[in-house]
C-alpha cells in the first residue's frame, strides 16, 4: 500500500466514507464524482499535504532518533571495555608485593604495597558519569521552574555546564 493509499484508507475511516467513494474520485473512471470531488477529494488533497508533512517531521525524528541510539550504543561498548580492564585490573594487578630488587632471591614476600595510583584511566567512564550528574541537575532545574523562582533555574544550568564541561577536562 503506498503513503497515499494508506492516507486515504485512514482519512475515509476517520470521516466514515466508503473507501470506494475515494478510489473512484480518486481513479475517474466514470463516476460521477462532482459532488465528491468538492466535499471529498478537495479536503482530502489537503489534508494529504499536512499529512505529508507530518510524516515528513515522524521521518526525521525517527531518523534522529536512530542516531542517538547509535550513539548510547557506542558508549555502552566503550564503557563495557574499560570495565572489562578494570576488573582485569584488579584480579591481576591489584595486589602488588614490594620486594626489594637487591634481596629479591634471598627473601620471602612479606608485604605489600597499595596499588593506589596504578588504576587505569577511564575517561567514557567519568564522561558518561558526568552525563548523567548533568541530567540529573536539568531534571532538578525542570521541577524548580515548575515551583521555585528562576533563580534556581539558572544556577542548576550553569552547574550543569560545568559538570559536563569537567568531563571534558
Amino acid at each position: 500500500m503506498s503513503n497515499r493509499e494508506e492516507f486515504e484508507y485512514e482519512a475515509g475511516q476517520e470521516l466514515k466514507l466508503p473507501v470506494s467513494i475515494i478510489k473512484q474520485a480518486r481513479m475517474g473512471d466514470g463516476y460521477d464524482h462532482a459532488f465528491d470531488s468538492m466535499n471529498v477529494m478537495q479536503p482530502l488533497n489537503q489534508w494529504w499535504h499536512w499529512w505529508q508533512a507530518g510524516r515528513e517531521g515522524m521521518d526525521k525524528k525517527f531518523t534522529d532518533m536512530t542516531v542517538q541510539l547509535a550513539n548510547a550504543e557506542s558508549k555502552c561498548r566503550e564503557l563495557a571495555a574499560e570495565n572489562v580492564g578494570l576488573k582485569n585490573f584488579i584480579i591481576k594487578d591489584c595486589h602488588v608485593a614490594h620486594i626489594e630488587p637487591e634481596t629479591f632471591y634471598e627473601e620471602e614476600v612479606t608485604r605489600y604495597v597499595s596499588a593506589d595510583g596504578y588504576e587505569p584511566e577511564t575517561p567514557a567512564t567519568e564522561a558518561f558519569l558526568a552525563e548523567v550528574r548533568a541530567q540529573g541537575v536539568e531534571m532538578f532545574a525542570e521541577q524548580a521552574a515548575k515551583s521555585l523562582s528562576g533563580g534556581y533555574v539558572i544556577v542548576a544550568k550553569e552547574f550543569t555546564a560545568q559538570l559536563r564541561k569537567g568531563a571534558a577536562l
